[in-house]
This record gives structure tokens, C-alpha cells and sequence, in this order.
């Protein structure tokens, strides 16, 4: 009777210690397989930190950017310019059309590419940009006044800027009494394989310092005053055409 009972005993705990070992094979495997498993660094981030995917506004705020220095991109074509560094490149990123001219106002050495757009401009009673202060080149685009209406002309150089280098553009002025370019500060321009459209205004005014010309264009059509000429000088002004 008791070898039966230590028997039927023994049984029992064996039975009792089933689960945990067959739990402990399940679970083994599972834990091994998620070790392994090497989820990519992006993907785990994202889990992480789900703000961080941009939103559909954020892109499309981003689309509407006009301008880049590097791979910083800015909703406007002046706020870049007011943020812009030393020897900064800025790019347009699309063509663009400011209700209101752009202004470089800097004393520093800028180069603005409109890589391949085109920069006109709403404000009637102005010019597209006007270079106040510093140094710029202009290059590999258009920039127009748009119609009759638009502004003056597309770029003014006032007291303050040092100098203004224009290269592979297009410049179209449709105001009576515009100017493509005007130049009013003793400063050195050049012009480089620069295509200059003018319809019933001007091309180039130079009305102090030195401008020249290489390779440049000049096309003109209509006569309005003595501002409807391709390029005019006075004030001390030197313009010198090279070739074109």
C-alpha cells in the first residue's frame, strides 16, 4: 500500500513540471526570432518618433519654397537673401513672382542662380531686385518685368553696392521709361553673354562707375524718350562694349 501511494506521488509532481518545461521550449524559439529579427534603422525610427515623418502640409509648404542656399530651403527669394552668408550661392527653386522687390542689402559677396526660371515681379512702382549693398552675380535664367505694368525694370544698383557681374541671362524691360539694368553708384559691372530685350524703354543705364560687355545681345523696339536706347552713360559713367 505505501510502495503504491510513493508511486502515485511521484506521478503527480512529474506531471506538475510539464507545462513550465514545454513553456519554456515554446517561448525559447519566439525570444531567439526576435533577437535576429534586425529591424532597419529608419523603420525603427519611425516608430520611435512618428512626428518626425513629414506631414502632407510640410510637404507641401516645402513645394511652395522659393529659394535654397545649399540644402536649406526658404519660403522667399528675400528671406534667403537676408540670410544668406559670405560667398553664398542662392538658388531659385522655381520660377517666382514677389508682390514687392527683392532686396540685397548685405555687404557681402552673393551669387543668385535662377537656374533656369524666370524672376519677375507685381511691384509696379519699383524694379524686380535691387542691389543696395555688397557684391552679386546674376546667372543661368530670366528676369523680366513682365508687361507694361510691371516694374521700372528688372535690377537697380543703388548707393552701396560694390559691383554686379550678369552672366547667360535674358533681361526683358516693357516699361516706357525703364530700364533693364540701372546703374547709379560708382561701382564695376559686367555683362557676359547677357541677351538685353527692351520694348519702348531702355537697356542698360550707366549713370556712374563701368560697365562691360561680352558677347551680349541687345534687341530694341519702339521709341518712347531718350531712355529708349540700348545703352546710355552719364554722370562719369563708362560703358564698353567688347563683343556681341
Amino acid at each position: 500500500m505505501k510502495k503504491a501511494l510513493a508511486m502515485l506521488l511521484t506521478l503527480a509532481m512529474a506531471l506538475s513540471m510539464l507545462p513550465m518545461a514545454f513553456a519554456d521550449v515554446a517561448e525559447a524559439p519566439l525570444q531567439e526570432a526576435v533577437l535576429s529579427d534586425e529591424v532597419p534603422e529608419e523603420e525603427l525610427s519611425a516608430v520611435i518618433a512618428p512626428d518626425t515623418v513629414p506631414t502632407e502640409e510640410a510637404l507641401l509648404m516645402a513645394k511652395d519654397n522659393e529659394a535654397k542656399i545649399d540644402t536649406q530651403e526658404y519660403a522667399t527669394l528675400q528671406e534667403a537673401a537676408d540670410k544668406a552668408q559670405e560667398g553664398d550661392t542662392i538658388t531659385l527653386l522655381k520660377s517666382i513672382e514677389p508682390e514687392t522687390r527683392v532686396r540685397f542689402s548685405q555687404d557681402i559677396t552673393l551669387t543668385l542662380d535662377l537656374d533656369g526660371h524666370t524672376f519677375s515681379s507685381m511691384d509696379a512702382g519699383s524694379f524686380n531686385a535691387v542691389l543696395a549693398a555688397g557684391s552679386l552675380t546674376v546667372q543661368n535664367g530670366t528676369m523680366t518685368t513682365g508687361n507694361a505694368e510691371g516694374p521700372f525694370g528688372v535690377m537697380a544698383v543703388a548707393t552701396g553696392a560694390k559691383a554686379l557681374i550678369m552672366k547667360d541671362v535674358t533681361l526683358y524691360n516693357y516699361k516706357s521709361y525703364g530700364q533693364c539694368v540701372d546703374i547709379r553708384e560708382n561701382i564695376k559691372a559686367e555683362f557676359n553673354n547677357v541677351r538685353i530685350v527692351s520694348n519702348m524703354g531702355g537697356g542698360v543705364t550707366v549713370g556712374g562707375g563701368t560697365a562691360d560687355f561680352y558677347n551680349c545681345t541687345f534687341e530694341q523696339s519702339g521709341y518712347y524718350d531718350h531712355c529708349s536706347c540700348n545703352i546710355s552713360a552719364s554722370n562719369g559713367g563708362v560703358a564698353t562694349v567688347y563683343s556681341g
